[in-house]
């Protein structure tokens, strides 16, 4: 359930006080952002692992990561091709809450957990999964209340699973040095109690590091400083031993090095990060439950026995958990040791389970899963992240047959325009044979990853993996938007130059939109005004209110524009352009010319102006002031050397008004105006008789 962003738009309080007129408390403070404000809930943050199910939920385990919390003030917007949502609430004192809404993906509410996994191609949906979730430290919130969304993404209503306590029993440090005593919500009386039972651990045994006096707990891949604003994807090892550590760092640095040069995972490549976590296994390899071999693996992953045959392909849905084993491998599997390897990351939002095997395989859920000893390894890793983290749905076909649900991203029941109308012009009338199906079922194009290894992706999918990179949590606040300045609202004088900078966070090798539009005097309607980048400078003359606004869509080559959604982002400036002042409220300067030299020093007031103009006249009065110097002829519509501070007085040393003169004593009277460029010129101010001071011609009338 969406929560309105205007619950948070009140006055900041303390991070463990409620909202005025509901549960939900407000950040610590706002920290700025380009298209609003984000709220800093806590200075660290808590990642919990849960198992759900559709009747329950059950607390794995917890640690603290010492970053900050930091999220916008509304939820986002349910993800394209969304199927699930869990609705996460973190309980405090009284009513006091913080809840937000997680996508999820790979599991099927629809019957009891003891139900066998749903496996179709290469896709499987287990129906009890765990997921990895972060929330604030907050003293006192030291409960979880998790329920699952029933119905349309992001309108449903939530049925609850369960609230779980954030007991001592369940902490861990996930290799690192922290402890239970030292967290915000802390309490002795849950200290001396002793909590709950550990969480019942897969069959498998996990070997960390530690065990082995090896300091190397994780290899991270990109950006270590950037965990918070990017899709941190998690590389958990099965069936690697501590000697097979040189393997495993070889399986992982070829998958990531074949992610980073494949489109679009190589466009996006700033926005994410990729985590080896080091787990080890006592025996290497996996469960092949068709062929009854069986291995002590850490994540206990496993080829099931869908047909007896021993190595059939039809058994190819290398995976892990409840229920996708068979009668010669343990059907009652844990996934606590997977997620005890994704707390032990410094962040998890995505994780591929990379198991040493040679044997072709692998599935995409919750999580993916691949052989990566096998030949075809990385392509199989792409193919199957694409389930996981894109939402793709597979595209070949191999049953003759109608099939009767497609998952209506880039595969759909419609024949004539299929999910993606937008794209029939480049792309034609759908393809028939489209997950698992021969008839009945479309894809877009005739190949693509998603149907056979080795091809590119479809552009339809391009599409969808650019609106999940931009709309993930992480990415969504600072992309492709992700600063502005000046700030949005500024006063400036009439035609002084303002330049203003969108600071945009994209990838390489995309296509980029950028509009700026101005509405004000002389610009009645919202008017296209610079289309060329994301800096622009003008003026605004004449004085008055004047709305900028800045509009920048990224992946302009993956999206079209009927999609546009979170690769779109808006920035808007209010700008009130004040008249340009009178310089100084003295009036008419009276110069006296020294015997001994030619030249005074001009001193006058500063008013933030980028230009001032000299205007002279030998009657203070009667005469009208010019331009140039009656005597010299010198023209002094832009002062030589004046540079503006902003405030306070400026001197013109040295300068000279006599040229020309020889001998005696003169007397010239001095009016300096400000000048910002044609028509933002100041007044020459009045005389003492209240009568406006003339000029034979104005700089920048």
């Amino acid at each position: 359930m969406n929560r309105p962003a205007s619950l948070f738009l009140l006055a900041i309080v303390s991070a463990c006080a409620a909202t005025a007129g509901a549960a939900e408390v407000s950040p610590a403070r706002l920290v700025a952002g380009p298209t609003g404000a984000i709220g800093h809930y806590s200075e660290g943050t808590i990642s919990v692992a849960v198992s759900v199910d559709r009747d329950g939920a059950e607390l794995i385990a917890y640690t603290r990561k010492a970053r900050p919390f930091e999220r916008p003030l509304a939820d986002e917007a349910p993800l394209p091709g969304e199927r699930e949502a869990l609705e996460v609430a973190l309980l405090g004192p009284g009513d006091a809450r913080y809840t937000r809404r997680v996508p999820i993906e790979g599991i099927c509410f629809e019957h009891d957990a003891t139900a066998p996994a749903h496996v179709e191609g290469d896709t499987i949906r287990l129906h009890r999964e765990t997921y990895i979730i972060e929330v604030p430290e907050l003293a006192g919130f030291d409960r979880i209340e998790i329920a699952r969304e029933a119905g349309a993404p992001g309108l449903a209503e939530p049925v609850p699973l369960g609230v779980l306590a954030l007991s001592p029993a369940r902490f861990t440090a996930a290799g690192g040095a922290g402890r239970y005593e030292d967290l915000a919500f802390a309490s002795v009386s849950a200290k001396s109690a002793g909590g709950d039972a550990p969480a019942p651990l897969t069959p498998g045994t996990v070997h960390w590091p530690d065990e082995y006096g090896d300091n190397d707990k994780y290899i991270l891949w990109g950006d270590a400083k950037e965990v918070a604003s990017r899709i941190n994807i998690v590389i958990v090892p099965d069936g690697y031993t501590h000697a097979d550590k040189a393997l495993m760092e070889q399986h992982a640095q070829a998958l990531v090095t074949y992610f980073r040069q494949k489109t679009p995972y190589a466009e996006h490549d700033p926005f994410l990060n990729y985590i080896l976590v080091y787990a080890y296994s006592t025996q290497n390899g996996t469960d092949q439950c068709d062929c009854s071999i069986v291995r002590d693996t850490a994540m206990a992953s496993r080829f099931p026995q869908s047909v007896a045959t021993c190595g059939s392909s039809d058994n190819r849905c290398l995976f892990y958990g409840n229920g996708n084993g068979g009668p010669n491998c343990d059907p009652n599997v844990s996934t606590a040791n997977i997620t005890a390897a994704e707390l032990r990351a410094p962040a998890q939002d995505k994780s591929i389970v990379m198991v040493n095997t040679t044997r072709y395989g692998g599935c995409g859920g919750a999580r993916a899963v691949y052989s990566a000893g096998n030949s075809s390894a990385t392509e199989i890793a792409v193919h199957e992240l694409g389930h996981s983290l894109a939402g793709l749905a597979d595209e070949y076909a191999y049953t003759a047959g109608c099939g009767t649900s497609a998952g209506e991203v880039n595969t759909s029941s419609n024949p004539t325009v299929g999910a993606w109308p937008e794209w029939f012009d480049d792309l034609g009338p759908p393809r028939t044979g489209a997950q698992y199906y021969q008839s009945c079922l479309y894809r877009p194009e005739n190949s693509c990853v998603m149907q056979a290894l080795g091809l590119p992706f479809c552009r339809v999918c391009r599409q969808q993996w650019a609106l999940r990179f931009f709309g993930n949590f992480r990415v969504n606040p600072t992309a492709p938007l992700a600063a502005i300045d000046p700030p949005p609202s500024l006063s400036v004088q009439a035609g002084a130059p303002i330049t203003f900078t969108a600071t945009t966070r994209l990838g390489p090798n995309t296509l980029t939109s950028y509009e700026w539009k101005l509405q004000g005097p002389g610009y009645p309607d919202f008017t296209t005004v610079f289309a060329n980048g994301p800096q622009y400078a003008r003026s605004f003359t004449p004085a008055g209110s004047y709305t900028m606004t800045f509009d920048v869509i990224a992946d302009v080559n993956f999206v079209k524009k009927q999609k546009y959604g979170a690769n779109r982002d808006f920035a808007t400036w209010y700008i009130e352009s004040t008249p340009v002042p009178e310089v100084s409220d003295d009036g008419v300067h009276q110069l006296t010319l020294r015997r001994n030299g030619k030249a005074v020093d001009l001193t006058f007031e500063d008013t933030g102006s980028t230009h001032y103009d000299l205007y002279v006249s030998t009657s203070p009065v009667s005469t009208p002031f010019a331009v140039s110097d009656p005597r010299s002829g010198k023209k002094d519509c832009a002062l030589a050397g004046v540079v503006s501070a902003g405030g306070g007085m400026l001197t013109v040393p040295a300068y000279d008004l006599s040229a020309g003169i020889t001998g005696g004593t003169g007397v010239l009277y001095v009016l300096i105006t400000a000048d910002n460029g044609p028509g933002a010129e100041g007044p020459l101010g009045r005389t003492s008789d209240a009568v406006d001071r003339t000029a034979d011609a104005r700089c920048n009338p």
